[in-house]
């Protein structure tokens, strides 16, 4: 566990504010009974200097307590994203209301809370403070926590993110691993490149108007 880090129970935040216990890293559960359940942890990182980081600080208390709550989500995955509405999150706050979690949300900035489509919720830095413990949980859990993530650009930003995370490993890491994760971890063919979509939308602008 790095140092200046603690680790949280997913059941943490269930309320407005946390009331269970900060949780040692002997807490952590052992091997679970399927890749399904290894997809989602019990037990988040959370890096003590949050408190010293700009961005969280900028924030609202309401943004920091929603942020705190997704990181500890039970639904959150390992890879850091979940199937999730604002409607159901709000749900889930004793008295608050769907207005009041959506303030505190959408003023959360994007490098912190990515959100797309109707139900696609991921945290980009996940991975940087809640790495897998070893080649077995990435093999296992990760394509089960992408398959139960929704279709969207947001999944595909994902894909990339995970893809950057996994290029970083070293050779013996990778060979551990094996190729099938980095397939399924490779570029959507879906998702053009930042210069192919403004080549599109140059050529769309070059087009003549549909005739009346």
């Amino acid at each position: 566990l790095p140092r200046g880090s603690v680790v949280w129970s997913s059941r943490v935040v269930a309320a407005a504010i946390p009331s269970g216990d900060v949780l040692s890293s002997r807490s952590r559960p052992g091997n679970f009974a399927s890749a399904q359940e290894a997809c989602v942890s019990r037990y988040r990182k959370v890096d003590t200097r949050i408190w010293n980081d700009e961005r969280f600080l900028a924030l609202s208390d309401d943004a920091k307590l929603v942020f705190l709550f997704l990181l500890t989500h039970p639904s959150l995955t390992c890879l850091g994203a979940m199937r999730a509405t604002p409607a159901g999150l709000a749900a889930e706050l004793p008295g608050w209301t769907l207005p009041r979690f959506r303030r505190a949300l959408d003023s959360i900035p994007s490098a912190m809370v990515d959100l797309d489509g109707a139900a696609f919720l991921a945290l980009p830095n996940f991975l940087r403070y809640n790495e897998p413990n070893g080649p077995n949980a990435i093999r296992k859990a990760w394509p089960a926590a992408l398959d139960s993530i929704p279709e969207c650009r947001g999944k595909n930003r994902l894909i990339l993110r995970c893809r950057a995370y996994l290029d970083a490993m070293s050779d013996g890491m990778l060979k551990a691993i094996g190729d099938g994760i980095l397939e399924a971890f490779s570029k959507p063919s879906s998702m053009p490149s930042t210069i192919q979509e403004q080549e599109q939308e140059q050529e769309q602008d070059l087009l003549p108007p549909p005739p009346p």
